[in-house]
Formats: C-alpha cells, sequence, structure tokens
C-alpha cells in the first residue's frame, strides 16, 4: 500500500474502550473515524476509578507520572436516578476519614 492513503478504521462506540482503541491506532499512524450514538461529549464521569491494569495498559499513551500529577482520589459515589439521589458509598476507611480536613 506505499503511496496510498488508508482508509479509516471505524471505532464504535466513544466510551473507555472505544476511545482507547482509537488512541492506541492513531499513535501506530491509523486513521480514525469514531462514531457514537450521542450527538456531543458527555460531561459525565464513564470511570469512577481506573484500576492499575488500565494504568498499565494506557502507560504507552500517557506515563504514569502523569496519572498521578492530574489524578485525585476518590473519597465518595453518589448513585442518582433522575436526578435523585439515591445512596452514598464512602469508598474510604475510617482511620483516613479522620484524617480528611
Amino acid at each position: 500500500m506505499l503511496g496510498k492513503e488508508m482508509d479509516p478504521v471505524l471505532v464504535v462506540g466513544a466510551g473507555p474502550v472505544g476511545l482507547t482503541a482509537a488512541a492506541f491506532l492513531a499513535q501506530a499512524g491509523t486513521p480514525v473515524r469514531i462514531i457514537d450514538a450521542n450527538d456531543a461529549p458527555t460531561t459525565l464521569s464513564k470511570a469512577l476509578v481506573l484500576w492499575r491494569r488500565s494504568l498499565v495498559t494506557l502507560a504507552p499513551l500517557i506515563p504514569p507520572a502523569q496519572w498521578a500529577s492530574i489524578g485525585e482520589p476518590v473519597h465518595a459515589a453518589c448513585f442518582a436516578d433522575e436526578g435523585a439521589l439515591i445512596t452514598t458509598l464512602n469508598l474510604t476507611n475510617d482511620a483516613e476519614q479522620q484524617r480528611a480536613p
């Protein structure tokens, strides 16, 4: 395929998996087209936390030191339905909570 432009790879879904796939393809020089059911980016989080394995997988794209510099610890998660709070899940242990400002 020398001298010929590649057709973009179609990535369906702009969630964490789709965007990760698109980022790795783009880094490798592959053109990417992303489509999603939503017509615009969301302001809501799609991931409460990034697990260690996810950070290892993303390390070639985003160095771990960068995650540490921009990340913030998660202390609680709120669950809501149609804007009404259902419950809050505390993600810290009591010792950490007592030390928190």
